[in-house]
């Protein structure tokens, strides 16, 4: 069985229920009758509970041995999928979200860890890498289709769109057995490494340009979740779309994040970070900002594809200046220190991603709740100026 193949698809099959928290959102607030407030915290009970997971397992996945580590991971989380059908509910969500996370960490790191062994190269690694990130848009693209297929346009409130989770738990059986079968030599793995400490990383913040990245890298996470995460409630609340209808028009974003993803390496080629930096912080704001304009403009009911309104899609069209940012700010700032501050810069980059990504589900998802979802994105331009701040300061700093 090909490793490299089989990591690709355990990951894949990981990220349908990772990036799953937008189409719950919208359906806990139809099907459970919770607050866009209450509905928020799925963001940080996934997010949480996959930063506690990265800080206290990373350094003893080799140890454990990161086939095993996927194998006890994999488990849960399907015995998780079969289970939660059978307790539906908002609290019971929230776990499922909080296992998820946590097994989504583990999963990541050991799967990091072993393209690190079986890679040929440099270029190898590099190239596996990069497949692996831009198939985790694939992944949310086809979350969209999944849950999308038990989705009930007629009764918003039932409940039928939980049967998705069986199919994911047999998804996830089926690459349990993939990983059984691969074999992944671990021998060259130490069990001496240095653990990340939080020593390390507050040595690291006391730098001017790892404070203004990690600054600029919450900003990104902050408006890249809180659009991605609310985009299907925004089009159902605000356009009054189908929610199946919202969930194929916010598959876009991912669809044009993975591209995104897939071209950035060949564009900085061409350009440096820096210019492309203000290109996309700049499209992204005025993207949100023309929608918003639009949007204000239409009254007509929307039904079909052919009834969207143009503004609709400037939301997803975002998605191919996110793509770039968050892999080609993550190098920017590694490439500039000593190998040995990689590993706590990593754990800064983990932590103020999950960070950004919780604030920005959970206060869009209060002004969902207090000024409704046709005012909720203007706080997204003002984020991508502070983002677009913050990385010029560091760009001054590097230079």
């Amino acid at each position: 069985m090909p490793i490299i193949p089989t990591l690709l698809f355990v990951y894949f099959v990981n990220t349908l229920l990772i990036g799953s928290v937008g189409v719950v959102i919208l359906q806990v607030q139809q099907g459970f009758a919770v607050s866009a407030t209450q509905a928020a915290l799925l963001e940080p009970s996934k997010d949480i509970s996959a930063a506690i997971a990265s800080f206290f397992l990373a350094s003893q996945l080799a140890r454990f041995g990161l086939k095993r580590a996927m194998l006890f991971g994999l488990a849960i989380l399907a015995g998780a999928c079969f289970t939660l059908p059978s307790v539906p509910g908002y609290l019971s969500s929230l776990l499922m979200f909080a296992i998820t996370g946590m097994v989504f960490a583990v999963i990541k790191i050991s799967i990091v860890a072993a393209i690190g062994l079986v890679a040929r190269d440099a270029k190898h690694h590099a190239s596996a890498i990069g497949l692996l990130e831009a198939f985790f848009m694939f992944g949310v693209l086809a979350m969209y289709y999944t849950f999308g297929a038990f989705v009930d346009d007629d009764n918003p409130a039932s409940l039928s769109w939980m049967n998705s989770y069986y199919l994911l738990g047999s998804l996830l059986l089926l690459a349990w057995a993939l990983v059984w079968r691969i074999p992944l030599d671990e021998s060259a793995l130490h069990n001496n490494e240095p653990t990340v400490g939080i020593k390390d990383m507050l040595q690291l913040l006391s730098m001017a340009y790892v404070l203004f990245f990690v600054v600029g890298i919450f900003f990104y996470v902050f408006t890249e979740q809180g659009l991605m995460s609310w985009l299907p409630s925004f089009y159902s609340q605000a356009l009054n779309v189908p929610t199946t209808l919202a969930l194929q028009v916010a598959s876009l974003l991912a669809l044009l994040l993975a591209i995104g993803r897939l071209f950035s390496v060949w564009i900085l080629r061409f350009i440096s970070w820096y210019p492309l930096v203000i290109i996309c912080c700049t499209s992204i704001a005025l993207l949100i900002a023309v929608g918003m304009f639009a949007l204000n403009f239409h009254s007509a009911e929307i039904h079909t594809w052919r009834d969207l309104p143009l503004g609709a899609l400037a939301f997803p069209l975002a998605g191919i200046f996110f793509a770039p940012l968050y892999p080609m700010m993550s190098s920017v700032i590694l490439s500039s220190m000593p190998v040995n501050k990689h590993a706590p810069m990593t754990g800064l980059i983990m932590i103020f991603s999950v960070l950004g990504g919780t604030t920005g589900s959970f206060i869009i998802g209060r002004l969902f709740d207090t000024v409704g979802a046709t005012l909720a994105y203007w706080i997204m331009p003002l984020s991508c100026a502070a983002m677009l701040v913050a990385f010029s300061m560091l760009n001054k700093k590097l230079n």
